[in-house]
């Protein structure tokens, strides 16, 4: 079996760690006057980072002997390598498990598609295809 993860972008990081950046300061100005408002703030930010851990971490794809495992969190995909009909590069901002716009688009199945990022793209093409050939 080969484990490749995700590549993670760096400004999707940013986009992801200025909110919640934000919302600690908001919370520590709030505090000293409105300490219900404040737990708030914070409370609803672990409850979004909880939310975004769980369906996001770990994002790995594994080749197995029969199928391709993507796993994005507490999320699994099972592709059999039989139903892949077309692998190809992609840059789509469709969701899927990735954390990069440098991904991969997986066709299989009846006209059904998932989008990946590994971190390096060419080795995992070459692997996925040449168990699916």
């Amino acid at each position: 079996m080969n484990t490749f993860t995700t590549k993670i972008d760096t400004w999707l990081m940013v986009v992801l760690v200025i909110p919640m950046l934000l919302v600690i300061g908001l919370g520590i100005y709030l505090f000293p006057n409105f300490p219900d408002e404040a737990l708030l703030c914070w409370g609803t930010l672990l409850f979004s980072v909880g939310i975004v851990a769980a369906v996001g971490y770990p994002c790995t794809y594994t080749l197995e002997a029969d199928q391709l495992l993507i796993r994005s969190g507490i999320v699994r995909y099972r592709i059999p390598y039989t139903t892949i009909t077309q692998v190809d590069k992609s840059s789509s901002i469709w969701s899927g498990p990735a954390w990069s716009l440098q991904r991969i688009k997986i066709c299989y199945g009846d006209r059904r598609f998932i989008l990946i990022s590994p971190q390096n793209r060419e080795t995992f093409i070459t692997a996925l295809q040449s168990r699916i050939h």
